[in-house]
């Protein structure tokens, strides 16, 4: 479906504070016709269509400094731009867009990030930022993350046959046919050695050249946390449960730092946590 806007195409200038030494006047524009999104850098206008494939991810709360905005990044295969909105009217502007898929940190240029930064007393910056939210609303369907997002099975009650994290070998005859089932139930790959299933978050680690040992964290009752690892610069995710006996289990499982795989491991984690608090109260109401 190809969106076009109701109004008319307008131009909005807005500083880009990490250009404006090198762009025309020290400014940068933003330009949206209802289809494509277009803006100068410098003495270059770039351009991403939101009627082909491209990636939207959002951000919206308190920033490290204590500023409520939004932070919009929008890209394609070759070009990226970011739009960031001082405002205390959040849920107004995003109210189409699930909380789940929305993150909760927004970084403002002045705190380390880049991009089109607008203000809350700019009414047509407002304007124009409110018809992108629309349109990538209405041609969500072309968003790979959110298609990403929609995949995972939010609405469906994962139903564990064990409540508890178990540990195993897969020389263990009788679990070779749960490995083998949970194989072929895989909804998400964190990496080579996590997957999500519709009722399980599952991890191995190989212990010689033939043998796995699994631990399998059941949805409902596992908590996912990300860390970050300041001495060694690396971020992991983290899940806990407990076993049988109620002995807290814990796996740490390194995470690529680009983008893309940063931002799945964020939402994975609030899909295991969202798990806690929708699914656990259905199953014991």
């Amino acid at each position: 479906m190809v969106w076009m806007s109701s109004f008319k195409p307008f131009l909005a200038v807005i500083t880009y504070p990490i250009y404006l030494k090198i762009a025309d006047k020290g400014k940068c524009e933003l330009y949206f016709d209802g289809l494509w999104i277009n803006w100068k850098k410098g003495l270059r206008w770039r351009k991403i269509a939101l009627n082909k494939h491209y990636k939207a991810r959002f951000e919206a709360g308190t920033s490290p400094t204590g500023k409520t905005c939004i932070a919009v990044e929008i890209s394609d295969v070759k070009n990226s731009v970011n739009i960031y909105v001082k405002t205390k009217n959040i849920y107004d502007l995003l109210k189409n867009f699930e909380p789940y898929f929305i993150g909760d940190l927004p970084i403002l240029p002045e705190e380390g990030g880049f991009g089109f930064v607008i203000e809350e007393n700019n009414t047509y910056g407002i304007e124009l930022f409110r018809s992108i939210i629309d349109a990538l609303w209405n041609t969500r369907e072309n968003n790979i993350l959110y298609k990403k997002y929609i995949s995972l099975p939010w609405d469906k009650v994962a139903l564990p046959e064990f409540k508890y994290v178990s540990i195993f070998s897969d020389e263990d005859y009788e679990y070779k046919k749960l490995i083998q089932k949970l194989e072929e139930d895989v909804i998400y790959r964190l990496n080579t050695t996590t997957y999500l299933t519709k009722d399980y978050i599952v991890t191995f680690r190989h212990l010689d050249k033939y043998k796995k040992e699994y631990t399998i964290f059941p949805l409902g009752y596992t908590v996912a946390e990300l860390v970050t690892d300041k001495e060694n610069l690396q971020t992991y995710i983290k899940f806990s449960g407990y076993d049988i006996n109620r002995i807290k289990v814990e796996t740490t499982q390194w995470i690529d730092e680009k983008e893309d795989t940063y931002w799945l491991s964020k939402l994975l984690v609030r899909f295991v946590n969202y798990k806690i608090v929708n699914d656990y109260k259905i199953q014991n109401c």
